[in-house]
């Protein structure tokens, strides 16, 4: 429901571009964390140490944002076709 206050219609825009600023922070922050964790071959400690916070924060925003090691595999010559 809309307010015709111009106050309360304010308050509500500005939370809407809060919200949008901190997806924002939060896109860049995912992206740092897994580009150190790319860099240091997925060892926690040294992405951590790079990023400079603790291994236990790296920790928590892997598992808060869902973060995963990407897995490739390839197929050997013998492998193919079976």
């Amino acid at each position: 429901m809309e307010s015709h206050d111009k106050h309360g219609l304010y308050a509500r825009k500005r939370v809407i571009r809060m919200n949008s600023l901190k997806e924002k922070v939060e896109d860049v922050e995912k992206e740092e964390i897994v580009n150190a964790l790319k860099e240091c071959n997925w060892i926690m400690a040294r992405a951590a140490r790079r990023l400079g916070i603790t291994e236990r924060m790296i920790g928590y925003k892997i598992k808060k944002y869902g973060i995963k090691k990407e897995v490739t595999y390839t197929l050997s010559s013998g492998e193919q076709g079976q």
